[in-house]
């Protein structure tokens, strides 16, 4: 029952801060629900509570703590977010059409509320501090997910299952959730202040621990894979060698939590030559995954306008095989998700829904790349946001790449990281024209 009482008191002191502070603090409530809410398998606490739908109230709250503070709001432009909206409009307008309208009316409300968080993150976030503490408040929610992982998980056929967040309780979707938190680590842990590094230190080994416990191959990979490209991209070379430096500590530390099992998954990676030549391998080796995207081309061609949010696994039990859908506990069939993010929209929201989600992303990247070619080489520039701007492409990176391989469409993080793009190309921007200001200020003093 502490835990219950613990819950409820974080949430309601976040909504008074929100009513009367601003609405950061409604954010962080927002965070806090998303990776901390109830768990029947946990939390037996969690249907006595009076209120259930916590995302929702908070939300509203969200929203009317804006239209309260409306003028401690930012005036910067939205950039990409409004690709989002118009996104959400092509999700609504798909939604009313349906064949399957009651599941994809569903799946609207939580595109609105992803377009609000979205909006409301690129608004409210108008000082630096505000981005280290929602980090920081990110990475420790991460690691007492983690823990509960550990306590509670279970894990099936060696792979962590029914645990994660709010959208991610499952070992893949858990997994890529840990691998687009773990790279916001490395700006507190490279140039923190004391406690940042110390509570770091303290979370790192929790979250890492649940990632082995995943024993996702394709988390690996995307954290890989994110680490890599933002290291071409978006590193000058002292950032190169401390990014090696932690690569390095980084295998140590996976080889010393990492299992039979991890490791077994992982080595079926080197048979990719081979699968190349060999369908069945491929099929195998990619868990299914080819034969599903086949069906799912299937879709496309008979839904060329897209069947609407929630249309892939309503037609799934029409295109594929019974042996390849899944089957409840109460003994219903016919669901296959399409582990797909790119293949999923463009069943659901069609080829405008794609371009749409593909044009989100790519300005995403390019928001984030504004943010390093405007500090690269700037002398006196805050190393945190340097970081930061490399933490966030390798996060983003990560996801894209997690993308290819599972379905992250109606996926929380995704959005905050659009938004969080947005706001530090701003942050970069006022960085760099404070350092203008101050190297104008030194020349003048200099000629008098």
């Amino acid at each position: 029952m502490l835990t219950a009482l613990l819950f409820v008191f974080v949430n309601c002191a976040g909504y008074l801060l929100a009513i009367l502070r601003g609405p950061f603090w409604a954010l962080l409530v927002y965070a806090h629900i998303y990776f901390n809410s109830p768990d029947p398998h946990i939390n037996w606490w969690g249907e006595l509570l009076p209120f259930q739908q916590w995302s929702y109230l908070t939300t509203a709250v969200l929203l009317a703590s804006m239209f309260l503070h409306k003028n401690s709001l930012s005036d910067r432009p939205i950039r990409t977010v409004h690709l989002v909206i118009y996104f959400l409009g092509l999700t609504a307008l798909l939604s009313l059409g349906s064949e399957f309208k009651p599941v994809s009316m569903g799946f609207l409300t939580l595109m609105v509320s992803y377009t609000v968080i979205c909006f409301g993150l690129v608004k409210i976030m108008t000082e630096r501090w505000q981005l280290r503490v929602l980090w920081l408040w990110l990475i420790i929610l991460s690691a007492k997910l983690s823990l509960n992982a550990y306590l509670y998980g279970k894990r099936i056929h060696g792979r962590l299952e029914n645990i994660g967040g709010a959208d991610s309780v499952s070992s893949n979707l858990f997994g890529l959730l840990l691998v687009g938190v773990i790279p916001l680590m490395v700006p507190f842990l490279l140039s923190g202040k004391r406690y940042e590094r110390i509570i770091c230190l303290l979370c790192a080994p929790f979250i890492l621990n649940a990632l082995v416990l995943c024993n996702s191959r394709g988390a690996f990979v995307a954290l890989a894979g994110g680490f890599f490209v933002a290291f071409i991209f978006l590193a000058e070379r002292q950032l190169r060698k401390t990014m090696m430096a932690m690569a390095a500590l980084g295998i140590v530390a996976f080889l010393y939590l990492a299992d039979q099992e991890m490791m077994e998954r992982l080595a079926s990676l080197t048979q990719a030559t081979q699968a190349i030549n060999d369908d069945q391998q491929a099929n195998t080796l990619s868990s299914g995954r080819l034969e599903i995207w086949g069906y799912g081309l299937q879709m496309v061609a008979d839904h060329p306008f897209g069947a609407g949010p929630g249309g892939f696994k309503q037609l799934a039990k029409d295109y594929m095989p019974p042996e390849i859908l899944k089957v409840h506990a109460d003994g219903e069939t016919g669901v296959r998700g399409a582990h797909s993010s790119y293949l999923l929209v463009l069943v659901e929201q069609g080829p405008l829904g794609l371009l749409l989600w593909l044009s989100i992303c790519l300005g995403t990247w390019f928001n984030i790349h504004r943010g390093y070619r405007a500090l690269r080489g700037r002398e006196g520039a805050d190393p945190f946001l340097i970081l930061a701007v490399f933490s966030l492409g390798s996060s983003f990176v990560s996801t894209l790449l997690g993308g290819l391989f599972t379905s992250r469409v109606y996926y929380e993080f995704f959005w905050w990281q659009v938004a969080m793009a947005v706001v530090i190309a701003f942050f970069a921007s006022e960085e760099v024209a404070s350092l203008q200001e101050k190297q104008g200020e030194r020349s003048g003093a200099a000629h008098t």
